[in-house]
């Protein structure tokens, strides 16, 4: 860990002579859950909000100037150090036009709708990151992408290695692959943001050979739209048509939703997935969150989910105190389903038994 600081500190100086711009950031949250039970003993464990494999600790170093860039995400999750979302080049031979080479995300588009519990334990199956539109990066790691900002609030992009149906590495930029294949499976994408109005943004997800591919795999056609118009409100909608060219999957149609009213210190979350199926029941999801700031206090936080498949029907809710601090976050809480949690954090002898638990949550930023 000691050479791991010393190369970041040597890195940050260096930077900081190479570019105009030199930054060395970070994120990082744990949970700590001292009692997580159903009808079995009870357990504890040390986990991130996403599953029971360690906290995340991370920083991220990059370096700019007027027509190239560089970011390197890092973390150090359970003393292990290891690369994090992003490790990229970027350039711009003109103005309106952005290059990146590496392990890429883009999130100018993207349509979350992450709140309350999905930040604390999430419940095993819970909407939230690229809920109404996905990342660039969404289906994994992209390693190159051509960004066009040809207009103000216009934003059009193509991607490459963002899904991996032949067993391309896409995190390893010197892998080979066949040129078709390479742009049948690539991410291109458009958006136009409508200044006092909201914006707008369709892509597609393209996959090649889905019969050689197995199961499951498919093509993504995704569009929505994002009210701001309103002050305090955001509403974001969307359509996904999820398919298989040659037919072996059965296609569906998701309608994701997220909404988020702010006034004052009081802010609502609404946050819905409706799928539609060609031979499957349909499907939903849907929760309500409520968050309220105390005056000199902690933020009180409620939660409630739902979910149906036709067969099974899952509830979760939880309430949270959250204090917040100028570069982090420490709350406790009580979260109670008749599912799980993700990753599976409680042993349950009986499937329809309740499950609880009481995490505390660290979070830092800077």
């Amino acid at each position: 860990m000691k050479k791991l600081l010393l190369i970041v500190v040597l890195l940050t100086i260096t930077l900081t002579f190479t570019f105009a711009q030199a930054s060395v950031g970070g994120w990082g949250r744990g949970v700590f859950v001292p009692v997580a039970m159903a009808d079995n003993d009870p357990q504890s464990v040390v986990m991130a909000s996403w599953g029971p494999w360690g906290m995340r600790t991370g920083f991220t170093v990059s370096g700019s100037s007027d027509n190239v860039g560089m970011v390197i995400d890092i973390t150090a999750d359970n003393g292990g150090v290891g690369a994090g979302d992003q490790q990229k080049i970027w350039v711009k031979p003109h103005e309106m036009i952005t290059l990146a080479v590496g392990r890429i995300f883009d999130d100018t588009l993207r349509g979350s709708g992450p709140f309350c519990m999905y930040n604390w334990v999430r419940l095993g199956s819970m909407n939230g990151d690229d809920l109404v539109f996905g990342r660039v990066g969404v289906k994994g790691q992209a390693n190159a992408e051509i960004a066009i900002a040809p207009a103000p609030g216009a934003y059009i992009y193509a991607a490459f290695g963002a899904s991996d149906p032949y067993g391309w590495d896409p995190f390893n930029i010197q892998s080979v692959v066949n040129l078709m294949d390479m742009l049948a499976y690539g991410q291109y994408g458009a958006g136009y943001d409508i200044a006092g109005i909201g914006m707008i943004r369709a892509q597609y997800l393209g996959i090649a050979d889905v019969a050689n591919a197995g199961a499951g795999a498919h093509g993504v056609i995704q569009a929505a739209f994002k009210v701001t118009a309103v002050e305090g409100l955001i509403a974001d909608i969307g359509v996904h048509y999820n398919y298989d060219p040659d037919e072996n999957v059965d296609a569906t149609i998701n309608i994701p939703l997220y909404v988020m009213y702010t006034m004052n210190t009081l802010t609502l979350h609404v946050a819905a997935n409706f799928q539609l199926a060609e031979v499957a029941d349909p499907s939903y999801k849907v929760g309500l969150g409520v968050e309220y700031g105390l005056s000199a206090g902690p933020t009180i936080q409620g939660d409630v989910r739902y979910q149906s498949d036709g067969a099974t029907n899952v509830f979760g809710a939880g309430a949270f105190a959250k204090f917040s601090y100028s570069n982090g976050i420490f709350g406790i809480g009580a979260e109670v389903t008749n599912g799980n949690f993700a990753g599976g954090i409680v042993t349950k002898t009986d499937s329809e038994a309740i499950t609880f638990c009481i995490p505390i949550r660290l979070e830092y930023w800077f």
